[in-house]
């Protein structure tokens, strides 16, 4: 090796030891049932909360309502996070600022489109900077003088987000956070933002930084109120555990389930690039067969021209979607769908979709019929494979209280997968706990796929620990088909004694 070739390689080694790929995702931890409490460091009577308010399933991507009270100078702080190919994105955000030129102006959330990223499954800190522009329409109310009324606002700039080395947060705060042993990175925001009404004589900047230190598996765990008072973690409701307050043990924990689903098959990500006629065209068709049993058929339609106006501008796509129903009967094979919608303004009359189908595991198309007055009609198929399962298998991480007061009756909360044959979901299990001394604890479930509140599995069991835990109640219904075992012995479930995860 020549020496120019060795001092290459020794610095190529030198700055792969120095450098810091983290995770981002796990110090902005993701969980339906996560709460944070905060105590000011120079004021333990000053307490505030942040959670994550409400979850939602768009698309198959579930995305998290997180709330804080505020981030440096930004207050009532919304963001709604997911993360999707490793990248952690920012779909949505709410805020206001104590800059002057807001006093009188309340924003709505800005949506992002595309979604922001603000951090990656491999990002280099100190290196990598995630940036952003930001070119978005949304409502704010404004009180200025005369004017008082909700307005369109364009914002346009840039957010950039970047991870860095504890040492550059801001402030040293006065008291350790209750998990101050785990590794922690800032999370810094550029915000260079400028607010104009569409209509309106109204324009306001937003130059600022924001920074929060985020501790590994715990989320924000020092944040700055726009009083420059540092806010330091003193208990958490986290994906699995619990950090910190006054948490009894997790006890006898559901953690295994399976069940036979003979019958069933879903249609969920069935899709199309193109169909249609000399009238419409349909393009990026997505079926979405959530496990409620409902459907919906989305994607874009243009009305097709009979030749390119003189200025070369091709029609103009819009959005729509169809929504519906799949009820299916496991012991026939079969499913009834049901989808119907209606697009207004891209014709003379409105565009109206619908279809009926009775379908089984064989079945290879859904036909769409539309209408549009008189003289418009036609139909497309949309090609379709139904996906089986004979069996589901339940995954959970340990429960946890949902609540930091406990009462008697713990109302308790688990996130998992459902796995039906090979192909995960998303879900979530909510425990009633009621204990006695002297008597069996009575345990009482519930089900859901992530982000949505339909029920689909109900359960009851008793236990004193998990060697004796017995199932004594159970009923499913996945995809729209009922799902009832021969005999509750037929469903196998495993609990475990768990201090946490």
């Amino acid at each position: 090796m020549s020496l120019l070739k060795t001092a290459a390689a020794f610095a190529l080694l030198a700055g792969s030891l120095s450098s810091q790929i983290i995770d981002t995702t796990e110090y902005v931890p993701l969980g339906v049932f996560n709460k944070w409490n905060y105590v000011q460091d120079d004021d333990p009577n000053d307490t505030t909360f942040g959670d994550i308010g409400s979850v939602d399933l768009v698309k198959g991507v579930v995305r998290y309502n997180l709330k804080s009270p505020f981030i440096d100078s930004l207050q009532t702080v919304r963001m709604q996070l997911g993360v999707e190919s490793g990248d952690l994105l920012l779909y949505r955000m709410r805020f206001q600022s104590n800059d002057g030129d807001f006093d009188d102006v309340e924003l709505d959330p800005i949506v992002f489109t595309p979604p922001l990223v603000v951090g990656t499954t491999t990002t280099d800190v100190d290196v990598d900077v995630f940036e952003n522009e930001v070119d978005e329409v949304f409502e704010a109310n404004v009180d200025i003088g005369p004017l008082d009324e909700d307005i369109d606002i364009r914002v346009t700039g840039s957010i950039n987000v970047s991870w860095r080395s504890p040492g550059f947060y801001p402030g040293t705060p006065a008291i350790d956070p209750i998990a101050a042993d785990v590794q922690m990175y800032n999370w810094h925001w550029d915000f260079n933002l400028l607010f104009e009404a569409v209509d309106e004589d109204f324009d306001a900047t937003f130059i600022d930084t924001a920074d929060t230190l985020n501790g590994q598996g715990i989320g924000i765990q020092v944040a700055t109120d726009p009083n420059s008072n540092d806010h330091v973690l003193n208990a958490a409701i986290l994906p699995g555990q619990t950090v910190g307050g006054e948490f009894p043990g997790p006890g006898t924990s559901l953690r295994t389930m399976e069940f036979d689903t003979p019958g069933l098959f879903h249609l969920n990500e069935a899709s199309d690039k193109a169909a249609g006629d000399d009238v419409v065209m349909f393009s990026g068709l997505f079926l979405e067969h959530n496990m409620s049993g409902k459907a919906f058929l989305r994607g874009m339609v243009s009305a097709v021209q009979p030749e390119v106006p003189e200025e070369g501008e091709a029609p103009t796509p819009v959005e729509f979607q169809m929504k519906g129903k799949i009820k299916g009967n496991a012991k026939k094979g079969l499913a009834k769908l049901t989808l119907k919608g209606k697009i207004k303004g891209l014709l003379e009359k409105p565009l109206v979709l619908k279809s009926k189908a009775v379908l089984d595991e064989d079945s290879e198309e859904i036909l769409i019929e539309y209408k549009s007055g008189k003289d418009v009609a036609g139909s497309f198929a949309l090609p379709i494979t139904p996906k089986t399962a004979d069996t589901a298998t339940l995954e959970l991480n340990t429960l946890v209280d949902t609540k930091f007061k406990v009462k008697a009756t713990r109302k308790m909360g688990a996130e998992g997968t459902l796995d039906l044959n090979g192909e995960s979901f998303p879900v979530t299990v909510k425990e009633t706990r009621k204990t006695k001394e002297g008597q069996a604890d009575k345990h009482g479930y519930t089900l859901n796929q992530t982000g949505l509140t339909a029920k689909l599995v109900k359960a009851k069991s008793v236990s004193t620990e998990s060697a004796d835990y017995l199932l004594s109640k159970f009923t499913a219904k996945l995809f729209g088909f009922k799902l009832k075992p021969a005999e509750i012995t037929d469903v196998e479930a495993a609990a475990v004694d768990a201090d946490s995860d």
